[in-house]
């Protein structure tokens, strides 16, 4: 995987000297301790508070601190009003990185090319980056345009801090291009398809890379020459279509019974469709069991 930096990896933002940094979510004794000698008597894992939210600062009054010391069996000391403020550091460039690069490799693409344009500028406490396929925009235009890549850093087990990185990613893989013009509900023959190489960018829709994975299916709409085949713009051809005659096994019990209908529905194996009965004109569900060939048990059917 090929990775290019064009900024420079940044310094550590450190929270303001008058404020005590906390780590995590909430406020323990041993953070404390670190201005109020009281504290450094308790258990160091004594919760006191909630921490505040990143980039905001929580002033904890003398009172406060008192009656949390008093609730943990200590009331005789010195208390001042503290200042408390999440952690915070600005992102890596190497950090992030890692992340992008770990979750190209999550979806199968470990040679893709990834250049790093810009990224998020603003501190964020320390945690988890998570960039994630679903963070990357549609591609709309030349697959080396740059596109924002929208992630998060996880903290604290449940809270989440949004983040970004303009980027530009592409991979190259053996693509099946049509050959030439093919129309739409067409069957594709070998004929129709030829393999190159491309650049892709990493969320377009599942591609197919195999001629084979084409060949005897149906197109859903037409493609021009040079179009790149999906899977999603294929279906597998239908043992039966709307308006096909079809060969009618009524069950009922032992006894059998054959008549021809109309399909109104299209179907493949083992799929309920709907038919008519031309004499009659009533529309009842049959099962299709092979191509031209439906079943209709009348256990469970209105009997025609």
């Amino acid at each position: 995987m090929r990775l290019y930096f064009l900024i420079m990896a940044p310094l550590l933002v450190e929270a303001s000297s008058e404020c005590i940094p906390i780590a995590g979510e909430r406020i323990h004794a041993a953070d404390l301790a670190q201005k109020l000698e009281i504290f450094a008597r308790m258990s160091p894992d004594v919760e006191i508070g909630f921490a505040p939210l990143p980039g905001a600062r929580r002033l904890l009054s003398a009172a406060e601190l008192q009656r949390a010391a008093a609730r943990n069996g200590l009331s005789e000391g010195t208390f001042t009003d503290v200042c408390v403020q999440m952690s915070t550091q600005l992102l890596r460039a190497d950090d992030l990185a890692n992340a992008l690069q770990q979750e190209l490799r999550n979806q199968g693409f470990q040679d893709a090319n990834l250049e790093i344009l810009d990224f998020s500028k603003y501190p964020v406490p320390e945690g988890k980056l998570e960039f994630l396929k679903s963070g990357l925009p549609p591609q709309k235009s030349s697959v080396l345009q740059p596109v924002l890549w929208r992630g998060r850093i996880v903290y604290g087990g449940s809270r989440s801090v949004p983040i970004w990185a303009r980027v530009r990613v592409f991979i190259e893989a053996d693509v099946v291009l049509a050959a030439k013009d093919i129309a739409s509900a067409s069957t594709i023959a070998e004929g129709d398809l030829v393999i190159e190489k491309r650049r892709l960018y990493p969320a377009v829709e599942p591609r197919i890379a195999s001629t084979a994975e084409a060949i005897g299916k149906r197109a859903k709409r037409s493609f021009k020459k040079g179009d790149m085949l999906a899977a999603a713009l294929l279906e597998c051809p239908k043992e039966i279509e709307r308006g096909d005659k079809v060969d009618v096994l009524v069950s009922s019990g032992l006894a059998q019974l054959r008549l021809d209908a109309i399909a109104e529905t299209s179907g493949q194996i083992g799929e309920r469709i709907m038919i008519r009965n031309p004499s009659s004109g009533k529309r009842f569900q049959a099962t299709v069991e092979s191509k031209g060939h439906v079943r209709v048990e009348t256990s469970t059917e209105e009997k025609q």
